[in-house]
């Protein structure tokens, strides 16, 4: 979750892309807290964007690797919490990624309601993954989400999910075949060449 030194952490994961897959491996790269990456998701200014970060991403999507990221409802559930926390990776992609052939398989690492803290109920945890789901399943570079959390852990005793566990495998069982009609990705523009 280190929300900084992009490209450091850039020539880190390209070195430890080479570890992974000499042991059969796959990794997921960056794990950005809510609310992060600060660069790359504004609408303007591409050059915030570093090369580094642009081409580990690039080696990531040739070679099979992930990037990963978190998601939370700050206050209450993913779906009443503003896109600039959830769903905020669309832009990063849109915007960056998939323009510069650096859109890499994503997965959302962590998702959770009342940022991570406090379980919402079996009915409201439903309904929440049931529109979350369907949102990502929009975008066909989502591999997957993982829900917050599970265990009875002192720090994070008030937000385990286990009570709904049926609930979530009745979803995952009756879940529809066909997804949602995905967004439109925007035409590539020029790609730039990331070093």
């Amino acid at each position: 979750e280190w929300a900084n030194h992009y490209d450091w952490q850039s020539d880190l994961y390209v070195e430890l892309m080479g570890l992974f897959e000499s042991r059969g491996k796959r990794i997921g790269m960056f794990a950005f807290s809510t609310g992060n990456p600060s660069i790359g998701v504004s609408d303007s200014a591409p050059s915030v964007v570093m090369p580094k970060f642009l081409r580990c991403l690039t080696l990531a999507k040739a070679r099979g690797h992930y990037l990963t990221t978190h998601e939370y409802g700050l206050e209450g559930t993913l779906r009443n919490t503003s896109n600039d926390n959830v769903l905020r990776y669309r832009r990063l992609y849109q915007n960056h990624l998939v323009p510069n052939g650096a859109d890499c398989k994503l997965i959302i690492s962590e998702a959770g309601q009342n940022n991570g803290g406090h379980f919402v109920g079996t009915q409201s945890f439903i309904a929440d993954y049931t529109w979350y789901d369907a949102e990502l399943m929009r975008d066909s570079y989502v591999a997957g989400a993982a829900c917050w959390t599970l265990g009875q852990t002192e720090a994070w005793r008030g937000a385990n999910i286990q009570d709904a566990l049926p609930a979530l495998a009745e979803y995952i069982v009756t879940h529809p075949d066909t997804p949602p009609e995905p967004l439109p990705i925007p035409p590539p523009t020029q790609r730039g060449n990331p070093r």
